[in-house]
């Protein structure tokens, strides 16, 4: 189910009847991944109205038999916490589940919709009722021996009143006794961050699948509603902190043995808070008697954005001091507003709210207006990360803070920061650049040029004389693998706060690549993989290993899902990439060197001209951008056209698009302007960085790399089943060096 749920939309003029005219359909519930829900009601005398959830069957037999069969089991779940399942059918190519219909929104809605007031004693009054109530039916799921493995707060639903729950959305919901290998084969899994790693790798889950999506539950209803992290960290916990993180840890033997033993250390841990009183929280009913004996008003929602960015928010009849952005459910009726911000003239608006609404407020700013020229004329500009171009005249700088900063760039000259306070009125400044001074390229030029400037060589050009003239028979196995020369320069990384979709570890800020580099101009294919890896083994043994059945990993001639020459090799960890560079470099002559371990002791600019490695995190993101500052390196929107991705989930508010549900032959899309193909889609792409979500605002600004160790390694790119704000040139992730998804291949650097 969709956080939509809730709202109803209307199915249309024709009446369609299901399950030989025994049902039919009033209009749609709401949506989720691979299913629908309807409101149905029979066809017989009593009109009795039903939830019926539509899910589209498989062409495979074989899923579709271990999905009905799944679905089976449900039918015999009998609890007060969750719906009465009358019947299963198929018909049509779907299969349907009827249900007893129950008017309640999702718990996600519910927490967008509490007012400030009851968000400030949620943790006190209602916290603990809806946990208990979901650990109550949990434990009852798994004494059936039924593993739910798709909890999240949009598959509760709730009553406001009472705050009784139903546990909805059993699709992906398996049996004690499926197998790991029957498991697998159902491609439908849950991918959110209430999942588990082993629910997302769809092998040996178990009831502690279950135990970490209730933690993040757990989590989400004491810190603010927001998502468990990606990346958990018990020091990013404010509240039930060794709770929490037992539940999340990675290895499944470290949580929580059973959900009774889970909610005897809930219970300890909420008795502390009620003992202590406030516990920095405080006690408030979530619904007032008063409120509870009306009538309910509707309610709509009011999407609140302001110029400052952020504001103090004040809305009459409510205690709390908001700050902007907001997204508010609120009553109809009159909604009377105050706005204040630093350095800025406050502003008070009052309008009617009788249907969903987006509001927009421009602040005046007391601060001066900036005016700036230049020499030479019409340059880049960043004032306080937000790019435009000279000349600024009486330009107001959308800013919180008295001072700004200016960042200066254009192409052949010296960059020049600049900070400028505007406290004391207008300033007007002039800014004269300085030319660089070219220094006398001594490299000589490859040959081969494929694309108006780009310079594209075969790798067996790019290599220094000595390996160019090996008799190695091996060294034809690269002369198939084009690269880019990528040119040193400077860049902002990371993405402004107006992105769409932006998440906070995409600091912005400007990074200088000092060495230019060759980069290739695919992932590495299948083909490229199984000449340099064939018949190797990799010795390394690991929990993840274990927990993929590879306990002595022997990597095949090809272990991608997808078969393909020229499709991307996928299915790879970076310790199998480790593997892989140190087998492709002895073979060109650099015998037993480790890149990777190279760089990780902060050798990255001594390691030898001409051997390969991956890029790092800004040599990447560098080169996607190629000299873009947009959304992507091809723009701002995104199209199924352009690159492979989840089209079902398409960039910003654009209509839904092809989802191929596979990856796509190389070369299959255009190349950005330093010609390299799909750096957005197809697979993720490792990179040697360490992931931490703060590097980016400690790290050094020239070369940086991070190697500070840590438990995962960074990919970028988006993949072929992720959704389109995964794609976005600044979009960081990353996962144990162990793991292997059919999602997940790489590219090679050579350095020059």
């Amino acid at each position: 189910m969709t956080n939509k749920n809730i709202q109803e939309k209307a199915y249309g003029d024709i009446t369609k009847t299901l399950n030989r005219g025994k049902y039919e359909e009033i209009r749609a519930l709401g949506s989720g991944q691979a299913a629908t829900v309807y409101l149905c009601r029979g066809t017989d005398e009593l009109k009795q109205e039903y939830a019926i959830k539509r899910v589209e069957l498989s062409g495979d037999e074989q899923e579709q038999e271990i999905s009905l069969k799944e679905a089976k089991r449900l039918v015999s779940l009998r609890h007060r916490f969750l719906p009465k399942v009358i019947e299963i059918f198929s018909e049509a190519n779907h299969h349907y589940m009827v249900m007893d219909y129950v008017a309640m929104g999702t718990l996600e809605s519910y927490l967008k919709e509490l007012s400030s007031l009851a968000r400030e004693g949620f943790v006190i009054s209602s916290l603990k009722t809806i946990f208990l109530n979901l650990l109550e039916v949990m434990t009852y799921i798994h004494n059936q021996k039924v593993l739910h493995l798709d909890l999240k707060p949009d598959n509760i639903l709730i009553d406001g009143n009472s705050l009784e729950i139903r546990l909805i959305d059993f699709e992906l919901a398996r049996g004690f006794g499926t197998s790991s290998g029957d498991y697998a084969k159902v491609k439908k899994h849950a991918t959110h961050n209430w999942a588990a790693q082993e629910v997302k790798l769809q092998n040996n889950v178990s009831i502690q699948s279950d135990i970490f999506s209730l933690g993040g539950i757990l989590f989400t209803l004491s810190h603010n509603f927001k998502a468990p992290p990606e990346f958990p960290n018990k020091n990013k916990y404010d509240h039930f902190i060794d709770v929490i993180d037992k539940c999340l840890q990675i290895d499944p033997s470290e949580r929580y043995t059973s959900v009774n033993e889970l909610k005897g250390a809930f219970e300890k841990a909420i008795g502390q808070v009620d003992n202590k009183g406030s516990n920095n929280f405080k006690s408030s009913p979530v619904i007032s008697s008063e409120r509870a004996n009306k009538s309910p008003k509707k309610s709509y929602n009011l999407k609140i954005t302001t110029s400052p960015k952020r504001c103090k928010l004040k809305i009459k009849g409510q205690n709390t001091v908001l700050a902007t952005p907001q997204d508010l459910y609120l009553d109809e009726g009159l909604i009377e507003i105050s706005l204040s911000a630093n350095k800025h003239n406050d502003l008070s608006e009052s309008f009617d709210l009788t249907e969903d609404m987006t509001k927009h407020f421009d602040l005046t700013p007391k601060r001066g207006l900036l005016t700036v020229t230049s020499e030479p004329d019409a340059i880049y500009i960043s004032v306080n990360g937000k790019g435009c171009y000279t000349p600024l005249t009486n330009f107001a700088v959308d800013s919180d803070s008295d001072r700004v900063e200016l960042i200066l760039e254009e192409e052949g000259y010296k960059a020049l920061d600049a900070n400028i306070n505007l406290l004391n009125g207008d300033v007007v400044k002039h800014f004269k650049l300085k030319k660089l001074i070219k220094k006398v390229e001594t490299v000589e030029k490859p040959k081969t040029v494929k694309k108006e400037k780009v310079e594209q060589v075969k790798i067996i050009n790019a290599l220094p004389t000595k390996i160019q003239q090996s008799h190695k028979p091996t060294i034809k196995i690269f002369q198939n693998m084009d690269f880019a020369l990528i040119p040193a320069g400077d860049f902002m990384m990371g993405s402004p706060e107006s992105e769409v979709d932006r998440v906070n570890d995409e600091f912005l800020h400007k990074v200088t690549i000092s060495k230019s580099f060759y980069m290739q101009t695919t992932p590495i294919t299948q083909k490229q993989w199984f000449e340099v890896m064939k018949n190797r083994k990799i010795a390394t043994k690991s929990f993840w290993q274990k927990l993929m059945g590879d306990e002595e990993s022997q990597i095949s001639d090809n272990p991608s899902n997808f078969k393909g020459d020229d499709l991307p090799v996928e299915k790879v960890s970076f310790k199998d990439i480790q593997v892989f560079l140190k087998t492709i470099n002895s073979k060109i002559g650099f015998k037993d060197l480790d890149v990777i371990k190279e760089i990780d002791a902060g050798k990255l600019l001594s390691l030898p001209s001409g051997c390969f490695r991956l890029p790092t995190e800004a040599e990447w993101e560098y080169a996607c951008r190629a000299g873009t500052s947009t959304v992507f390196s091809f723009g701002d929107v995104l199209s199924s056209k352009l690159a492979n991705y989840n089209g079902n989930y398409p960039y910003n508010g654009a209509a839904e698009d092809e989802y191929r549900g596979k990856t796509t032959i190389v070369k299959t899309f255009g190349t950005n302007d330093f010609g390299l193909y799909d750096m957005h889609g197809n697979v993720w792409e490792w990179v040697q960085d360490y992931f931490d979500d703060d590097y980016y605002k400690k790290n050094k600004s020239t070369d940086p790399v991070n190697i500070v160790k840590a438990s995962y390694r960074v990919f970028r790119g988006g993949s072929w089943d992720y959704f389109g704000r995964y794609l976005r040139s600044a979009y960081r992730s990353g996962s144990s060096p162990f793991i292997r998804y059919d999602n997940l291949g790489f590219r090679l650097l050579v350095v020059r």
